[in-house]
């Protein structure tokens, strides 16, 4: 059993080039779940509060600088939380976790915008209590056994590039490259976790109109290597 209970409240306005909508959403959440197996009953409840802003400045008619705040919570699922075992095979099993937390996330953005054709952005997310599966081993020391744990922290830091463009009537394209660095922290099994890595993607599609009814799309995708 699952239930949240929300409250929002937004405001916006506009003092001359200056545009800002504010908003506080605040959320109470319950949950209980019956393990039949063994009988076991886990409930939780929590409060929490989450703020957003998001602001803009007009420079001039074509540049505009733009920035954001949110706060986010990725809650565990159903599946997350069950704690009935599932054997793959007298050796696999698998397993929910039922003392899982939420994942909460604060998210940064900076940006701006030149003749809303050319975007760049900076972003910094913070996340606590993430989220994922580890694998280890099982009661007997001849089986290993996945379950979703909550292990620590992870920040990531991200810059991009976008631009839209019509080069002549018939052709026009879409292009975007963005660039991050991810840093996760914390421990699993109490062994201390502490995991590094930038990376980078770029894509670029291209429309051609040819007829009315008719388009050909060219998409190429790049990722790099951590």
């Amino acid at each position: 059993t699952q239930h949240v209970e929300a409250a929002y409240l937004t405001f916006a306005s506009k003092i001359h080039k200056f545009e800002y909508k504010l908003g506080l959403r605040t959320e109470y959440t319950y949950t209980k779940a019956f393990q039949k197996t063994n009988t076991e009953t886990t409930e939780k409840n929590y409060l929490h509060l989450f703020p957003t802003a998001f602001l803009s400045y007009n420079l001039n008619a074509i540049n505009i600088l733009r920035g954001s705040f949110s706060a986010r919570i990725a809650r565990p699922n159903d599946h997350d939380v069950n704690a009935f075992r599932i054997y793959e095979d007298a050796f696999t099993y698998y397993e929910g976790n039922p003392n899982l937390k939420p994942e909460r996330s604060n998210i940064i953005e900076i940006g701006h915008s030149y003749k809303n054709k050319l975007f760049t952005t900076l972003g910094l997310s913070d996340s606590r209590d993430v989220i994922t599966w580890i694998t280890s081993t099982g009661e007997n020391h001849s089986q290993t056994y996945s379950r979703p744990e909550n292990i620590g922290k992870h920040q990531n830091y991200s810059a991009s590039i976008m631009y839209n463009a019509n080069f002549t009537p018939f052709w026009s394209g879409s292009h975007y490259v963005n660039g991050f660095y991810n840093r996760y922290t914390g421990s699993i099994d109490e062994i201390s976790l502490d995991t590094k890595g930038a990376s980078w993607t770029a894509n670029s599609r291209h429309t051609l109109t040819l007829a009315k009814d008719w388009r050909i799309e060219a998409l190429g995708y790049y990722k790099s290597s951590v």
